[in-house]
Order: structure tokens, then sequence, then C-alpha cells
């Protein structure tokens, strides 16, 4: 496992993309039909840029997963964060970020203020998941966290993830019912 580079940009957001394509979250939010793809592309180039500000962004070895985390005690709002938040909106449409703000609101409710390492996407190629990799992915980012001390926290909207997460110690403490069942996990 590496730390991705800038130009891994493309890589990341596409394998994102392919990793999320059918999760009830980013669904939700993204809605179908054909502006789908350029809203999730949108979504997960934001979120690859806003990791690389303030948290790190992890691809394997084999360029077939990646992960996107978050120091959300150490986000600050500033020209860069602001001008990437344009960017988006004007890219998902008003529409779709008003989607976001209202999904939103009641998760930050739940999340804690605490210091932490906040896994914001963890995806593995379609066709590669079961392998291993993701798995593999989690334990380096757990490494990380352990060595700065800081707890982990994620959620998802997928019931067989929790048990996937549960294998590497993380608990459900809350879940929120927005249409689907979003899970919120940490581990400590």
């Amino acid at each position: 496992m590496r730390a991705a580079l800038p130009n891994d940009h493309k890589l990341v957001v596409d394998l994102l993309a392919r990793a999320f394509q059918d999760n009830p979250s980013v669904n939700a939010v993204i809605g179908d039909g054909p502006l789908k793809w350029k809203r999730i592309d949108a979504i997960m180039d934001y979120a690859f840029k806003m990791s690389h500000l303030f948290g790190r962004v992890y691809l394997s070895d084999d360029r077939k997963a990646c992960a996107l985390t978050l120091y959300p005690h150490q986000q600050k709002t500033s020209l860069q964060s602001l001008w990437l938040l344009v960017q988006l909106v004007s890219r998902i449409g008003i529409s779709t970020a008003l989607r976001v703000m209202k999904r939103d609101k009641p998760m930050q409710k739940i999340k804690p203020l605490e210091d932490m390492v906040y896994l914001a996407f963890i995806g593995v190629d379609p066709g590669a998941q079961g392998k291993g990799i993701g798995g593999a992915l989690l334990q380096k980012i757990l490494a990380d966290a352990r060595k700065e001390h800081f707890p982990v926290y994620l959620e998802t909207s997928v019931f067989s993830n929790t048990l996937f997460y549960q294998k590497y110690g993380f608990d459900i403490y809350a879940q929120l019912d927005l249409g689907y069942i979003l899970y919120f996990l940490r581990r400590p």
C-alpha cells in the first residue's frame, strides 16, 4: 500500500465511481439517469481533492483498491476548500447539492466531535473484490491511525459491509433511517 500521488487522481476517481455505482447512500444523493456518472465522478473528484488537503489517499500496490481518509479536526475553511465546493456544486447541480446538505444534517448530529480518522471512502475494483485487497488496505489505515492515537469512524449503507468492518474491530454505534439504513461505525 502506498500514498496516492496527484497523477493517480483519475485512477482513484474511476475506481471509487465503479465501486460505489450501486451504493444506496451515493445513489440517494446523485439520483439515476443520464447525469449519474457525471455526478458520481464529481463527488469522488471532490472527495479525492479534500482528502489530499485534509487527510490521506491510499492506493493498493496493484492499483485495484483505494481509500480516502480525512482528519475532520484539521479541516479549515480556506479559499482552496471553498473553490473545491463551488466546483462540486457547479458539476452536480444545486438540487443535488441540496439533497447532500439535507442528508448530511442529521448525520452531523450523530458524528462525534473528537479528533479522529474519518474513512470517507474505501473502494475495490468490482472485478477484484473478495481477494483481500480491501482488507489489506483497511489494515494499513488502522495501523496508521494507531500510530497517531486516533479512533477511526465511517458510515456505510450496505449491511454486509458492517460485517466486514466488524472483523477489523469496528462497532456499530448508531443507525439512521434515510429511506435506507445508514450504519455508523467506529474503531477505538
